[in-house]
């Protein structure tokens, strides 16, 4: 039963999207989409708003669509140089199941902001991971770096 429980622990601790590198990310799930994400500024200051322009993009001559379990299709993390996921929590997302729709050679450009207000986040460098899933796990764009502190 013990052996069960931390089994189960192992589990479910590797299934919050962290990884064990920050180049240890997943490629797009599919060949034709390309996911290209941007931030400004790129050093932050505590109290700050960072900019965050998500790009998905179909890459190819047809018709092409993204399914999604809930209504959460786009977003974003804060990760460690090792991965790690600290910012945000998992969020609340609605049941639906939207489909988000691609015509050929099209682009939907998202865009998301967030203000440096929570004093547990020391000063450092971290990584800003933006792509389609509730915290952009399912097609990720290359990490960027941030600087939070000068």
């Amino acid at each position: 039963m013990k052996f069960g429980l931390l089994v189960l622990g192992v589990i479910l601790a590797s299934c919050d999207g962290s990884t064990s590198s920050i180049t240890d990310l997943p490629e797009p799930r599919y060949s034709w989409l390309q996911v290209e994400a941007d931030v400004e500024p790129k050093v932050i200051e505590y109290g700050e708003k960072l900019q965050i322009r998500l790009s998905v993009t179909n890459t190819s001559e047809e018709v092409q669509a993204l399914t999604f379990a809930n209504g959460c299709t786009y977003g974003f993390t804060l990760r460690d140089k090792n991965g790690h996921i600290f910012w945000p929590p998992p969020p609340i997302c609605t049941m639906n199941a939207p489909v988000m729709r691609f015509e050929p050679q099209q682009t939907k450009t998202f865009d998301l902001s967030w203000i440096w207000n929570d004093a547990t986040i020391e000063t450092g460098v971290y990584y800003l991971v933006a792509g389609t899933g509730p915290r952009g796990e399912y097609d990720m764009a290359a990490p960027i770096e941030v600087r939070f502190g000068k």
